[in-house]
């Protein structure tokens, strides 16, 4: 597996996230895409505060600008 598609994106608190996409397919150089958008939910098994298994979900927006990311989202 490679890294296919990567990008810095930063907080409003100014946290910096790296956001990586890999692909078990991919062999070619990394490119670089506009993440405009960024948000991490996360939700526990209960209402305790130390829950052994934590699950989240992602919302990414990205801003299409070259033929190799609009491929990607394509295929």
């Amino acid at each position: 597996m490679a890294t296919r598609l990567q990008n810095d994106f930063y907080s409003k608190d100014g946290d910096k996230y790296t956001v990586v996409i890999d692909d078990a397919d991919w062999g070619g150089a990394v490119t670089d895409f506009n993440c405009t958008e960024l948000a991490i939910n996360y939700s526990g098994q209960s209402k305790e505060k130390y829950n052994p298994i934590i699950t989240s979900d992602l919302a990414l927006s990205v801003l299409i600008e070259n033929s190799t990311l609009e491929t990607f989202l394509e295929a």
